[in-house]
């Protein structure tokens, strides 16, 4: 593109997931391909751009518990934020994720149809909540909506007034690794998502344990509180740092999912991770899970039961290295900057 030509893009995070981060750096990566950037954010989260993107930093306030005090602290770093913009001339802002109704409140305090919004776990969260979905309705078509899937984009469009041309599908890229890791024998089947369904988890443990079922697999499971030992099953908790959770990924045979049934119109960069890497992905049934079954039919299996579940991982996993190849085929770095050249033009 004509360096004359190339847009400014204003982007923002509201949330400062540590999870998210390689992602955001990632899509900041592409977008810059084709516009020049703004990075509005606080001291230390995007601290790896500073010295190659121009960098207007804010004091973020947030509160970690208290929900109406969250709303607030939104609010005021947005207002921080557009003061900060007032004067330049870009053509878009980003939030590579918001907070629904704090954003919905402060749309009038930006340029009249510049807002590009990535939607995660907050549409879930916004159905929940009759008050947010009626301000929703109100508002949705003010701005552009972006989403990871088909299926989150017809789920929105279908429980929202939001119109299907303000919605745009964007794929996540492939989060490219630091350094290349030593192969190792892949012996496990690997739980490691944030969300999962404890009374699922429970179950299966208990289950495996009081029969002594033999897995082919030893079954690693991220908790939130738990850890176990057994020559079956472990159990650990805490945050993972990308290089543990790539490290992990280096010995799974297959990744299983267990999202909890309020897991509807979100995405998972854990099944994502997985098809990137080769793996195939077990999972309970959900919309996400229908997805990337559909898709990838040899490489995305859905069980229905915890019986059915154990018999899977009693037996020799299996996978279909075409699945893979058509993954990799969807998710090129041009095919993603085409996407955001679209919704963000």
């Amino acid at each position: 593109m004509n360096k004359l030509l190339r847009p400014t893009i204003v982007i923002a995070e509201m949330h400062y997931s540590k999870s998210h981060l390689k992602l955001n750096e990632r899509y900041i990566d592409l977008i810059s391909t084709f516009a020049d950037i703004i990075l509005v954010t606080d001291g230390e989260y995007f601290r790896s751009k500073f010295d190659t993107i121009k960098t207007i930093k804010i004091k973020r306030f947030y509160s970690k518990r208290i929900d109406y005090l969250k709303y607030f602290l939104h609010v005021l770093n947005l207002v921080q934020i557009a003061w900060k913009i007032r004067k330049i001339d870009y053509s878009s802002i980003l939030f590579l994720s918001i907070h629904s109704r704090s954003l919905l409140k402060c749309l009038g305090l930006f340029k009249k149809n510049s807002i590009v919004a990535f939607h995660h776990y907050d549409i879930d969260r916004m159905l929940n909540s009759d008050y947010e979905t009626n301000l929703f309705n109100k508002r949705a078509n003010k701005f552009k909506h972006l989403v990871l899937a088909s299926f989150i984009k017809e789920g929105l469009c279908k429980k929202t007034s939001v119109l299907p041309e303000n919605v745009y599908i964007v794929n996540q890229p492939k989060i490219v690794n630091s350094q290349e890791r030593e192969l190792k024998k892949r012996d496990i089947v690997l739980s490691i998502g944030q969300a999962y369904n404890s009374i699922l988890i429970d179950e299966l443990i208990e289950k495996i344990l009081s029969t002594n079922t033999e897995l082919r697999y030893k079954l690693v499971i991220r908790t939130k509180n738990k850890t176990l030992k057994d020559k079956d099953v472990e159990l650990f908790s805490g945050f993972l740092e990308r290089e543990a959770y790539d490290e992990l990924f280096t010995r799974a045979v297959a990744i299983l999912i267990t999202y909890p049934d309020t897991y509807q119109l979100r995405y998972s960069g854990v099944i994502d991770d997985a098809l990137s890497k080769g793996i195939p992905v077990i999972c309970n049934d959900l919309p996400i899970s229908r997805y990337f079954s559909k898709l990838y039919p040899h490489s995305c299996k859905i069980f229905l039961s915890i019986n059915e579940l154990i018999e899977i991982l009693k037996n020799p996993i299996d996978s279909e290295n075409s699945d893979f190849r058509n993954f990799e085929l969807s998710r090129t770095d041009s095919i993603i900057i085409s996407q955001l050249e679209q919704a963000l033009k």
